[in-house]
């Protein structure tokens, strides 16, 4: 099994993604093991460990979990969180990859907004897509977690998006009040 730790390489980037340096490490030694192993497991944290807060992952898994496959990784483990709203959206695409690297992570996330926060599925959209580009865009290195909650405007935007969408589903009936539930969750 090996690990891919945040605090030694960069969560902010694919592991093939020539920017990132650390990366470069970690992939020689998948690259490596795999040849080497008939079985090889892989280890990941796409969730914030730290401060439980939106982490966007999805740029980095929808590269990264094909590219373990065709490594030689037979079997993935995802460490999740004990707080799912700031992961739900990396867990389910995680999970849904896991099963089959070869689905289209961007039909994945339509699927994950529509049927998780239904009327609020717009406004949630943007939400999770807003902490992917914070987390994109951050300098590469290790230690993304903790560095994407230092950035205030971050907070203000995902902020304006849950107000919006506590709005919209404030008076939804009780069949849909999973939804609204969903929102309150989130925040």
């Amino acid at each position: 099994m090996i690990c891919y730790m945040d605090w030694s390489y960069d969560h902010t980037r694919p592991m093939n993604d020539p920017t990132a340096p650390s990366n470069r490490k970690f992939l020689r030694l998948v690259k490596g093991w795999g040849e080497l192993l008939p079985q090889f497991g892989f280890y990941d944290y796409p969730t914030d460990y730290i401060h439980y807060s939106p982490y966007g992952q999805v740029m980095k898994l929808r590269e990264d979990l094909p590219l373990i496959r065709e490594l030689g990784v037979t079997l993935t483990l995802i460490e999740g969180q004990p707080v799912l709203a700031p992961s739900a959206l990396n867990l389910y695409i995680c999970s849904r990859l896991q099963y089959d690297v070869t689905e289209d992570a961007d039909v994945l996330m339509e699927e994950f907004f529509n049927r998780f926060h239904g009327p609020a599925a717009e406004l949630m959209r943007k939400y999770w897509l807003a902490a992917e580009y914070y987390t994109a865009t951050l300098r590469p290195g290790p230690g993304a977690q903790d560095r994407v909650t230092r950035i205030p405007r971050m907070w203000i935007e995902l902020d304006g998006y849950l107000r919006e969408a506590e709005a919209l589903v404030s008076d939804l009936p009780l069949s849909q009040q999973r939804f609204r539930d969903r929102v309150e969750f989130q925040r």
